[in-house]
């Protein structure tokens, strides 16, 4: 089965969520398991007499689902697009912190463009706004983001800092070199490439003392390639097909392999890294020889002669080593007189020390990821509790479904006792059930009056009913919601 990495990741995140629940703290348990209809009050303030219709500017619709969702604990707002769910939300937002001072508020929403609306109508009450989402709609929301916080944040501990920093740098350098082992995985996996002799000694310490190392390389090319291949082996120029149609049809197990590195490779996003690619392990390669060729052109015919030989062999030689089961070293190997070797023993070296390499560079790349992975760990153990620390400053954090799956343990600890969830109908029950925590006593869900109705394309989804939004299964569940009405709007 393939499935793709993209959508995955926010679903594995939120299954193990799930997983770890403790059903006896599960958080409002009596609405959402119990499927208790009637909701208790909670108390924000003394007296909710105080908030005018009129000083509100809210018309009656509004302003009964405005003084439920501050008195009661489990409010449902719904209502059709221009009926003022946004607006009253932002309302309610303004008022619980004019009236609360405590742990910031957590803001859930389906899109950016619906978290921006409430950073942009936020920002006049309260500067203490995080954004958690990607992309940015515009620049100016670009300081209310956690990683401009994070610059900002003053108050940590200096020895956390230096420890953090140097965990960075300790991936940074994890992640380079797994990019360089792979890049000439990738090489050697293309067929189109000559490995250069002096990385083998990484598997083979003897050729540090060998003509191999001390060789230039054009010395190493001629005694592979040979100055004029195609005669000297009996080889004709036309009888060779382009190396291309071998490698469209090169489909095997490997490529799989390599692309698994690669994925494994960017799992840390949130590192502010920058890859160099290297190619000092090639000797020489079919592109390379083209291009000499297309160069030395405008000069000697009898040199682009010579280098279309090499390159004719080169192909061949390379389309014929992917058949070869054979990868010992060949009997005659005088590794500081390597010349008297025939063309095919000297091709059965290099396939035996290439075969080595290879299998070098897999389990050195497995063994550096396995570290980096453990590097990462203790990485985001700290990051978390920075970002924690700063989450914990702000009156408001604003969060995208998902960001959720990447900062859902730091989420999990702010332990926000109010949440309120936008595009509630377009958000899957389990998305939001895992954003909070056995803290949240106040949970408000807004959303259309007509809940979306997820595609289901399994079984168990459509037979257990688990193609639904919260807000879709409490409603179904008889629980009381307050529905606005595009006729009774005021001017806003």
């Amino acid at each position: 089965m393939v499935d793709c990495s993209v959508n995955f990741d926010s679903y594995y995140h939120t299954l193990k969520a799930l997983q770890s629940k403790d059903a006896a703290e599960f958080p409002m348990k009596k609405y959402i398991i119990d499927l208790k209809s009637d909701i208790d009050t909670i108390f924000h303030f003394d007296s909710t007499s105080k908030l005018d219709i009129e000083t509100l500017k809210l018309n009656a619709g509004q302003y009964n689902a405005f003084r439920s969702a501050l008195t009661k604990e489990f409010v449902i707002i719904q209502g059709v697009s221009g009926t003022g769910k946004t607006f009253l939300g932002i309302k309610i937002i303004k008022t619980l912190m004019e009236n609360i001072n405590y742990k910031p508020i957590l803001v859930l929403c389906l899109t950016t463009n619906t978290l921006d609306e409430y950073v942009d109508s936020l920002i006049d009450t309260t500067l203490k706004i995080v954004r958690i989402g990607a992309p940015l709609r515009s620049a100016r929301f670009k300081q209310f983001t956690l990683k401009n916080h994070q610059k900002l944040f003053k108050n940590i501990d200096n020895a956390n800092v230096n420890q953090y920093k140097d965990l960075k740098k300790k991936i940074c350098s994890c992640l380079q070199n797994c990019y360089d082992y792979i890049h000439i995985l990738e090489d050697i996996h293309s067929n189109s490439v000559i490995i250069h002799f002096k990385k083998f000694s990484e598997i083979d310490t003897n050729i540090i003392s060998s003509w191999f190392f001390n060789a230039s390389d054009q010395e190493l090319i001629d005694w592979l390639v040979g100055k004029k291949s195609t005669e000297s082996n009996g080889f004709e120029r036309n009888t060779l097909k382009p190396i291309q149609e071998d490698q469209e049809n090169l489909v095997e197990f490997n490529e799989i392999f390599y692309r698994e590195l690669r994925t494994r490779s960017k799992i840390y996003e949130d590192i502010d890294y920058k890859i160099i690619i290297k190619n000092d392990h090639r000797l020489t390669s079919i592109q390379e020889l083209k291009f000499r060729i297309n160069e030395i052109k405008r000069q000697k015919e009898d040199n682009e002669l010579a280098l279309e030989d090499q390159l004719i062999y080169l192909q061949m030689r390379l389309r014929n080593q992917k058949h070869v089961k054979e990868l010992n070293k060949p009997d005659t190997c005088d590794l500081q007189n390597p010349h008297s070797m025939s063309a095919d023993d000297r091709w059965q070296l290099y396939r035996y020390w290439l075969e080595q390499y290879r299998q070098y560079l897999t389990n050195k790349s497995n063994e550096m990821l396995d570290h980096c992975t453990v590097l990462y760990k203790e990485y985001e153990k700290i990051k978390h509790g920075f970002d924690l620390g700063l989450m914990q400053s702000m009156r408001v954090v604003g969060i995208t479904v998902d960001a959720v799956a990447q900062y859902q343990t730091v989420v999990q600890l702010l332990d926000s006792p109010i949440v309120i969830v936008e595009e509630a109908d377009q958000i899957l029950e389990p998305h939001v059930i895992t954003l909070l925590s056995s803290h949240c006593k106040h949970l408000i869900l807004m959303g259309e009056r007509k809940p979306k109705l997820f595609t289901s394309r399994h079984y168990i989804e459509r037979h257990f009913n688990l193609n639904m939004s919260l807000l879709g299964r409490m409603l179904r569940n008889n629980i009381h919601s307050h529905l606005l009405k595009k006729n009774e709007l005021s001017n806003q």
